[in-house]
């Protein structure tokens, strides 16, 4: 059994070796820092993998690019977020910022808004959530933001973005349910409920 490494500076191999017909082996990849192992050469994915010898074999483990994914809030009192970590290259994983009461999540570092997001992994990345402080709808004059709620659905003349009450954002949503939810318009976050 023939086992060997796609490239020795992303990680090693473990197992190779003379068998008796129909005895078990076991092989390993074992990746170096800042790498991860993606599959033997047949596409197989375990690791460490056992078989049944039966003829002579050879493996070759791939590996590839591990990244460091940092996800923190600008404002621990306002919000908190997960989703740090190391990921393999090539992957999606997902990041969540969850606004503590009175504060609504408003983006990203980067001026995305969706929450939670899925992003793909291709290097190592820091999202930063920033929050903002709500403020109730009867502290806002109607003259100031034109808000209304037809049909079930929150209409003013800014530029809005909805929210639900875990911060995801629920803008293009049609016919939001009953409940309450955060609507920031411009500078302001106001919380507003739909019956």
């Amino acid at each position: 059994i023939s086992v060997t490494s796609a490239d020795v500076v992303m990680g090693t191999v473990v197992g190779s070796g003379n068998y008796m017909n129909n005895t078990q082996a076991t092989i390993e990849a074992v990746a170096n820092e800042g790498y991860g192992f993606v599959q033997w050469n047949d596409g197989n994915t375990q690791n460490p993998r056992t078989f049944t010898v039966i003829s002579d074999s050879a493996f070759v483990a791939t590996f590839d690019a591990k990244y460091t994914i940092s996800v923190t809030s600008a404002d621990v009192v306002m919000g908190t977020v997960v989703g740090s970590g190391k990921f393999m290259n090539n992957t999606q994983t997902t990041i969540e910022a969850t606004p503590n009461d009175g504060y609504a999540f408003v983006q990203w570092n980067d001026l995305n808004t969706e929450n939670p997001r899925t992003i793909l992994v291709t290097s190592d990345a820091t999202y930063t959530a920033t929050f903002m402080t709500i403020t109730a709808i009867e502290q806002v004059t109607a003259e100031t933001l034109n808000l209304r709620i037809e049909n079930g659905t929150i209409l003013c003349d800014g530029d809005m973005r909805i929210y639900d009450l875990i911060g995801r954002d629920v803008t293009h949503q049609n016919g939001l349910l009953q409940g309450v939810y955060m609507v920031r318009v411009d500078n302001l976050v106001v919380k507003v409920m739909v019956k």
